[in-house]
């Protein structure tokens, strides 16, 4: 079931890598990427996620959403 839960966002968000296991920061450092995973835990659905928020971090999205706004590849001028 847990592999199931994040599969359809990989269509939508270009810079979210859904994985299997306990995502870490090591993963993600220097780049735009984050990593995402869920658990069900006592009946309960875990999100794990991590992103590196020097790279991924207010400049980075903005660079994203203008991209998005303007019609141009999301990933256009970004470290992808």
């Amino acid at each position: 079931i847990e592999e199931n839960l994040l599969c359809g966002l990989w269509v939508v968000l270009l810079l979210l890598l859904v994985v299997e296991h306990l995502p870490r920061t090591k993963d993600v450092a220097h780049t735009n990427y984050c990593d995402i995973t869920a658990r069900v835990v006592r009946g309960r659905i875990l999100i794990f996620a991590v992103l590196d928020n020097l790279i991924k971090g207010a400049a980075g999205v903005a660079v994203q959403n203008f991209n998005l706004m303007c019609g141009f590849d999301e990933s256009t001028g970004l470290v992808v």
